[in-house]
């Protein structure tokens, strides 16, 4: 019998990148009265959302076919800007990605790859961020336009997306790696 995983698409950070967005989330905590960070290790982007399936070698053959159909290229990746979404029991708060037609090529073409097999994805317009924490709280006196100036510029060169597994181990988040695609070389 197959195993239930819960499933999502994602681009994983380089060790600099993950150092970058960890020393953000730790002068969040500091000025913030509560919330709950993005664990170091699990800074990723997420081009798709698969939720729960058995089906795991459908999703993997999703994302070949959306790879080499789509004939998907390494892209480098720049991140910039900042928000935060407000919410009733903090924000999320959320560093950029800038606009790239490859980015934003590969997760319409991961999309239609998926819906092919029948997964319910979100279609909606892509909008890529990075989450650093949720239900945060910041203390008086602390702005989120200081936190905004603090933000370095970063990027990556992307050669490769990643399925992933999620799931509580311990009360804590822990994403697996199950497959990794590397994008075409131009």
């Amino acid at each position: 019998m197959k195993e239930l995983l819960r499933l999502f698409i994602a681009i994983n950070f380089s060790e600099d990148i993950k150092s970058n967005l960890f020393h953000l989330t730790e002068v969040l905590k500091k000025n913030s009265s509560g919330g709950h960070f993005t664990a170091r290790e699990n800074f990723h982007l997420t081009l798709a959302f698969i939720g729960e399936t058995k089906d795991r070698e459908q999703v993997i053959q999703a994302i070949d076919n959306a790879v080499d159909k789509g004939r998907i290229s390494e892209f480098l990746l720049k991140f910039g800007g900042f928000g935060r979404f407000k919410g009733r029991d903090g924000d999320i708060f959320w560093v950029g990605v800038e606009k790239n037609p490859i980015l934003t090529e590969l997760n319409n073409e991961l999309v239609r790859a998926l819906k092919t097999f029948e997964f319910k994805v979100d279609d909606k317009e892509f909008k890529p961020h990075l989450t650093l924490g949720r239900g945060i709280k910041l203390k008086n006196g602390y702005i989120a336009k200081d936190f905004e100036q603090i933000i370095p510029l970063m990027s990556m060169e992307v050669k490769e997306i990643k399925l992933m597994k999620s799931e509580r181990m311990n009360g804590r988040l822990v994403y697996t790696e199950i497959y990794n695609k590397s994008l075409l070389v131009i």
